[in-house]
């Protein structure tokens, strides 16, 4: 398969596959290698040969958390997909669905999809920085709702910081009118609270050095 993708015919230029090169049994730094290496890709080749728990979360993270690059599922006939979730992800991202019993049988799936990557724009484009954001903000409410006395003024500043980013990018794709600028004012208003936030969490900083401490900010 391997081959089939770099070979001139299908590729049309240069092409880089990214293997992982660190050791599968320390997860978090194999894991956090694999998402680094989706980050900086432009196209997923998702070769189905077997069910794979780790495909499946790396397909998640791309679609959901990760950049959205364009997905090829390569679905070995012995092997069908059978789990829905992985079905119909068109449209959150751009995928290609192609079974094969022979790699050879690929080759023209393949060459129309890598063309079609050529021709995708900058590395994340809006709808990427929108899911980033997303899933971000989802995982910084959960940190600020934490009894850590010490942190939830910094997670909050985080949480209001982010709000304001996704509030931000919404604003910059809606048309020019009323709705915008509502959005605008949204996201002026969280900005502000992250600077409220910002001071509380110096004050619990300064806090926590002298053996005091305060809560933070509900709301």
């Amino acid at each position: 398969m391997v081959d089939l993708v770099c070979a001139p015919g299908i590729a049309g230029g240069p092409v880089a596959v990214l293997q992982p090169s660190d050791d599968p049994s320390n997860p978090g730094a194999f894991r956090d290698r694999r998402l680094r290496m989706l980050d900086s890709a432009h196209a997923m080749l998702v070769i189905r040969t077997a069910p794979s728990e780790s495909g499946a979360y790396e397909i998640a993270y791309n679609v959901h958390a990760g950049p959205r690059i364009p997905v090829f599922f390569a679905v070995h006939r012995g092997c069908p997909m059978e789990s829905t979730l992985l079905h119909d992800l068109a449209p959150l991202v751009d995928v290609r669905y192609v079974e094969f019993t022979r790699t050879v049988e690929l080759a023209e799936e393949l060459r129309e999809f890598l063309a079609g990557c050529r021709r995708q724009p900058g590395p994340l484009p809006v709808a990427a920085a929108q899911a980033r954001l997303s899933a971000a903000v989802r995982l910084l409410r959960t940190l600020s709702e934490r009894s850590d006395r010490e942190r939830i003024a910094m997670w909050w500043t985080a949480r209001h910081a982010v709000e304001a980013a996704a509030a931000m990018l919404t604003a910059a794709q809606t048309p020019v009118g009323p709705h915008r600028l509502d959005l605008l004012r949204a996201a002026l208003g969280t900005a502000r609270a992250a600077v409220e936030s910002g001071k509380m969490a110096i004050y619990q900083t300064v806090g926590s050095s002298s053996g005091g401490g305060t809560t933070g900010p509900r709301g």
